[in-house]
């Protein structure tokens, strides 16, 4: 008898499975979830990991991103009917980082769910209220319910990224909410909002952060005090505050890229010891600088650019040859 399903998003081009995924896998399977890992494409050494660990795993179409992968792997146990005597069910993926100091944050209080209520880790007004689903944890209740069961019935995996998103992400959330059923977040945008300025969270930046670097962490809270909440990203504008409060996962392209500028959570590597190095090392995907391939306008101007330098020269030269040969006769003339 199974009686917790954790169904994980995963995907990596080399096929390999990241070392903080690893751990945050056999962290799950110790609390005794039933784990299915679902992905594209797997290298033998990662089938092998996962044979000798007993995760099962299924291989899909690169299609739908999350969101198929969460499709596909629905389908594979309700065929097996393994969802007959389940009483949790949780979705994740691999584009979160589980801090190792998981005692000090919410994860337990995650997994634990919500027999009436739909738990996510956070939640966002961004496009219309919704529970982000990098993690949500869903009660028997909802996963039996015909809504949830005619929703990814009916998922339109092969649309663009913008589409799946509003359908999936935040359709989902609507479906629940259309539904009847509760949706709750562990750590809510208006909360961690909340937080930014109260004592107790500027009082634990200055135990983190030295004076400098605290300052920076404040002045960028003063710069989107007049945005509205509903515009906010809260995993990437409020991580600071999310961190504070107990904020298990932390997303990926913050820590790659942070597009949304916001203060680098590793500024608080000295004081919290929320993550590996050695970790890091598989697990982020950094963009490339300064290496991209030049467009075919830059190209044109480059060309033509060189060509001006390439004139210029033989002009130049040509000035140069000129001169010598008037210096020349002037010499044999005298």
């Amino acid at each position: 008898m199974i009686s917790n399903i954790a169904i994980v998003s995963h995907y990596s081009e080399l096929g390999h499975i990241q070392d903080c995924l690893k751990r945050m896998l056999l962290k799950l399977r110790l609390e005794n979830w039933h784990i299915l890992l679902v992905t594209t494409f797997f290298n033998a050494e990662s089938k092998d990991w996962c044979i000798l660990e007993k995760i099962d795993f299924l291989l899909r179409a690169n299609q739908g991103r999350d969101f198929g992968a969460f499709q596909a792997g629905l389908r594979h146990y309700q065929k097996l009917k393994l969802f007959v005597d389940c009483k949790s069910l949780i979705l994740l993926n691999d584009s979160v980082y589980l801090r190792r100091d998981t005692h000090l944050t919410s994860w337990n209080n995650f997994l634990k769910g919500d027999s009436d209520s739909v738990i996510g880790i956070t939640d966002s007004f961004q496009n219309g209220y919704h529970l982000q689903s990098y993690a949500l944890n869903i009660p028997e209740i909802v996963f039996n319910s015909h809504c949830w069961l005619n929703f990814w019935k009916n998922l339109d995996i092969t649309t663009s990224r913008e589409i799946i998103i509003q359908d999936g992400e935040i359709g989902l959330s609507a479906m629940l909410l259309n539904s009847g059923f509760r949706i709750r977040a562990l750590h809510s945008v208006l909360a961690a909002r909340r937080l930014t300025f109260s004592t107790q969270f500027n009082d634990w930046l200055h135990e983190q952060l030295a004076y400098t670097h605290c300052h920076v962490v404040i002045e960028y809270f003063h710069s989107i005090t007049c945005m509205s909440s509903c515009l906010l990203n809260p995993s990437h504008q409020l991580l600071f505050p999310l961190l504070f409060d107990g904020l298990p996962l932390v997303k990926r392209d913050l820590l790659e890229s942070n597009s949304s500028r916001a203060p680098d959570p590793f500024l608080l590597a000295g004081s919290i010891d929320w993550f590996d190095n050695d970790e890091l090392v598989t697990f982020l995907k950094p963009p490339i600088v300064q290496f991209k391939q030049p467009s075919f306008i830059q190209k044109i101007l480059k060309s033509l650019y060189n060509r001006s330098i390439r004139l210029q020269r033989c002009r130049s030269s040509q000035g140069r040859s000129t001169a010598t040969r008037m210096i020349c006769n002037t010499k044999i003339s005298d």
